[in-house]
């Protein structure tokens, strides 16, 4: 139990995409459809926020592949209250897990502070709305870096240095976080900033 203690919830999450892997597997099919709703949809994204996530987590908050699996999520659009109304009214078997009312992890924590602050609540609903306007910003890297193997890429230097410090730090940030599921971990502010600096002067 000890090597759980840390991220228990992390854990969990891992162990279920490994049990839905292997259903997937097992039944032939890589589409998965998922329950999350917009009130899970509100916390991952003030969960990311308070982590100071940038542009790029703010404006994908969930995954659309996991392990090549192609995930569905179709009650994204509707809240818990209105997911549970439908379920009464059509006789349907509703059950509350427990341990999403344990205050000792922040996602709970969070889950309570939206309940208690409707005005928050909408607020961030409104802001979520505004970075996925922008989602395709993930995707901004595959103009300035092509991808020869998993890891390895080759850049567009003459087209990179035309942009902008701001342009290049997105497009830097955009190719680490199509990485993200394969990395130990994001690269610092100033390991970006020492990436474009290089690239810059080799052009000297």
């Amino acid at each position: 139990l000890k090597k759980y203690k840390k991220s228990f919830q992390s854990v969990a999450r891992t162990a279920r995409h490994k049990y839905i892997l292997k259903l997937c597997k097992t039944l032939n099919t890589y589409e998965v459809f998922l329950g999350h709703h917009l009130d899970d949809l509100k916390e991952s994204y003030l969960l990311r926020k308070t982590q100071s996530s940038n542009v790029l987590g703010l404006s994908n908050i969930f995954n659309e592949k996991i392990d090549g699996m192609n995930i569905h999520r179709p009650l994204v659009y509707f809240t818990k209250k209105q997911i549970e109304i439908y379920a009464k009214k059509n006789k349907l078997i509703w059950f509350n897990d427990r341990s999403n009312n344990e205050l000792k992890y922040s996602r709970n924590k969070i889950r309570s502070y939206l309940k208690s602050n409707q005005k928050i609540s909408i607020i961030i609903e409104k802001e979520i709305k505004s970075y996925q306007e922008i989602a395709n910003i993930v995707n901004f890297y595959t103009s300035y870096f092509v991808r020869l193997t998993n890891k390895k890429f080759e850049i567009k230097s003459q087209k990179f240095r035309h942009l902008n410090k701001t342009l290049q730090t997105i497009a830097v940030q955009s190719l680490y976080y199509s990485l993200r599921l394969s990395l130990k971990k994001q690269p610092r502010n100033e390991n970006i900033m020492n990436f474009i600096e290089v690239v810059s002067l080799s052009q000297q």
